[in-house]
């Protein structure tokens, strides 16, 4: 197996500034020749400050600044500061919370935990829903995701066995089944008359947690075609809403009888509606372009014999660096580069987040 080429040196970020390199989604490009530089890619330690501080869905980045512990107050601000290096603050709105940059590494638990909270909060809003959405919680939701919960309890027990594969592939297809259950109620979510953004953001969320397991059964399973496949799937399932939502309509319909009526609606109430209709429209493309680049940070793990285990495991046993940059030109990469993060050097992870933390 080839090393894994991890790296974040300093011109990335220089290009970035000056337009020589452009990003979209997790890819970051040459803008003369549109050649790929590199993948981004989250470690286990950037899903879980990520996911531990964007519990509001398209919550600008810059504008969360404390959680309750010190050091990850720490890393959160390095975090901060080098998203803004990269130009993507954006990427926060919907995009790094949801589907996580480049692959999910952050491991089946962390997923059910996730899950759980979203079933807690659907269950707590089921109230205000009209009569389909209501019965459906009711009746069909708590169901599927105490299937989904018994599939991600396997899969993180299924780790243990000397060939997990077996059950992780079958965990993949049955997980693939559950997300297009919230793949298909969103659908019909779009058809009707009126439109609960919470609701929505609620099963979007769910059909991505589903699909990232799912991902990361098929790469732990070292089914790297199979894992691109999917990928590809799921990013054109994501190209759907992003391509059918409108602020405008959105903003009417959330709206439902006040404005179908021609009742009292302010304009402040209307331009507050629709800016909410706006972030969200926005960090769903956001997020749709990574989830449409996912694919080919697989094939660069393909055409380098990158073992997708290993490359998983390497990312959540990192933890002092957020995100890294998996590098598509392997053969342009120095031998001193080590499959791992290095310690030290200037142009190594430790050396610029040093830099990073002396402007702090």
């Amino acid at each position: 197996m080839s090393h894994i080429p991890f790296v974040i040196p300093d011109e990335f970020a220089a290009g970035i500034a000056e337009g020589s390199i452009i990003r979209f989604g997790t890819l970051l490009k040459e803008a003369s020749s549109g050649q790929v530089l590199g993948h981004l890619q989250e470690t286990g330690l950037g899903q879980k400050l990520l996911s531990g501080i964007c519990t509001v869905p398209f919550s600008p980045l810059e504008s969360i600044n404390v959680t309750s512990n010190i050091y990850a107050n720490i890393q959160l601000t390095q975090l901060k500061s080098m998203i803004a290096s990269l130009g993507m603050m954006q990427f926060v709105n919907l995009g790094a919370a949801l589907t996580g940059i480049g692959v999910s590494v952050v491991g089946f638990s962390l997923i059910n935990q996730k899950l759980t909270a979203l079933e807690r909060h659907l269950f707590d809003i089921k109230d205000r829903l009209d009569g389909h959405f209501k019965s459906m919680v009711e009746r069909e939701t708590r169901a599927h995701y105490s299937r989904i919960q018994t599939l991600l309890n396997g899969s993180q027990l299924a780790l243990s066995l000397t060939n997990p594969a077996d059950v992780l592939m079958s965990a993949a297809s049955r997980l693939a089944e559950e997300a297009g259950y919230f793949n298909g109620e969103l659908i019909f979510m779009l058809k009707q008359n009126g439109f609960d953004k919470e609701l929505f953001i609620n099963f979007t969320q769910s059909m991505v947690a589903c699909n990232s397991a799912r991902l990361e059964c098929l790469l732990l399973s070292n089914e790297l075609d199979a894992a691109k496949a999917n990928a590809r799937q799921m990013g054109q399932e994501m190209s759907y809403f992003s391509h059918v939502l409108e602020p405008t309509i959105l903003t009417q319909k959330s709206l439902g009888s006040s404005w179908i009526n021609g009742g009292d609606v302010t304009s402040v109430t209307y331009r507050a509606k629709q800016q909410a209709m706006v972030n969200l429209v926005k960090g769903l493309r956001d997020a749709t372009d990574v989830a449409q680049t996912k694919s080919f940070l697989i094939e660069t793990l393909i055409k380098n014999d990158i073992d997708g285990r290993s490359y998983i495991q390497s990312l959540q046993d990192e933890k002092d660096c957020p995100l890294l940059i998996l590098k598509s030109e392997p053969s342009n990469v120095p031998s001193s580069v080590p499959s791992s993060v290095p310690d030290s050097g200037p142009s190594g992870w430790r050396g610029f987040w040093g830099r990073i933390w002396q402007s702090i």
